[in-house]
């Protein structure tokens, strides 16, 4: 507990001081320019900008489900959907945009004692999903090699598709290796039997390639709804960003953001904003692309409430998970 407390405290920290940075960047007289950007905004754009998150997360819900469902554990769709969007209001407070699978883990892992196929259900939805960021970004890159911004971008974005190559490559073709049958012999607090387990619900996986292949799809047309959130943020706040910069910047950005170095992503997804789109690109005032990020992060904050109703109806409790 007191180790959990030391990080969250490092992570708070590091929020703080990467928006302390971001704000004595941008200066006082730009910040108080703020309330402009809402007073002067076209409001019908926020909603259907949250519409579209909305909808997204729910999507969201119809991949996990599926992927559960290779590891034999069943839930209904409103059961999934309660699940995930009270994992989305937890990553409001927890460790970059992963803390709210912590909260999911935790319940199904609870109810059906099934924790390696728990943790195995969320970790390939997980990588699945930042895979389909780089699907997205790969055709953009070709599409507009022509600008500058996009041929400096294109190393890092070509670099994440191949190791994501050769990582599928290793996973589709991963054998018990001599360190892996060590691990396996590990008797301290059952670690050995706990890594063997896990390994087993990978490997379900391996076998269930048509319902891979179906969470991808799924999972770019998640993103790209994500990249039209943007877009129609933009438009509320009446900024001129061509959509081929969000395709290219925000899957990139969400990738940044999941690394929990900070609460909630908090700091890293304004340094982020500011960095591709104003300093790389040049194609809005660092004022703007903050005044982006923020209205962003407050979206999913609105939408993840839906979760803390679920949260507080249920008492805090999922009352029934099969499997």
């Amino acid at each position: 507990m007191k180790k959990n407390i030391i990080f969250f405290v490092i992570r708070a920290l590091v929020s703080i001081s990467l928006i302390d940075f971001i704000l004595l960047n941008l200066g006082k007289e730009n910040l108080q320019s703020f309330p402009s950007y809402l007073q002067n905004a076209s409001y019908p754009f926020l909603f259907i900008a949250i519409l579209f998150f909305a909808v997204a997360v729910t999507i969201t819900t119809i991949r996990w489900k599926r992927l559960l469902e290779v590891q034999d554990v069943k839930l209904s769709f409103i059961e999934a959907f309660q699940l995930t969007f009270i994992g989305l209001f937890f990553s409001n407070f927890l460790p970059g945009t992963l803390g709210g699978d912590a909260v999911k883990l935790y319940y199904i892992a609870k109810h059906t004692r099934k924790n390696a196929g728990s943790l195995a259900s969320i970790l390939i939805d997980r990588v699945i999903g930042m895979s389909a960021l780089i699907f997205i970004a790969i055709p953009v890159v070709l599409l507009n090699f022509r600008y500058p911004v996009v041929k400096n971008l294109s190393p890092l974005v070509f670099g994440l598709f191949a190791f994501f190559l050769i990582t599928s490559f290793l996973f589709f073709n991963f054998k018990n290796t001599f360190l892996l049958k060590k691990l396996f012999k590990i008797r301290l607090f059952g670690i050995g039997d706990k890594i063997a387990n896990f390994k087993k619900a990978l490997v379900l996986y391996r076998k269930s390639k048509t319902i891979l292949a179906f969470a991808l799809s799924v999972s770019v047309i998640i993103q790209i709804l994500v990249i039209f959130v943007c877009y129609f943020l933009s438009k509320f706040l009446n900024l001129n960003i061509p959509i081929v910069y969000l395709f290219l910047f925000i899957p990139i950005i969400q990738l940044i953001v999941a690394i929990p170095v900070t609460v909630s992503g908090i700091g890293t997804r304004e340094v982020a904003f500011v960095f591709f789109f104003a300093t790389t690109a040049g194609i809005i005032p660092k004022m703007d692309a903050f005044a982006l990020s923020i209205v962003f992060y407050l979206v999913m904050v609105a939408t993840s409430l839906i979760g803390g109703v679920v949260y507080l109806f249920k008492g805090g409790e999922i009352k029934k998970v099969d499997g």
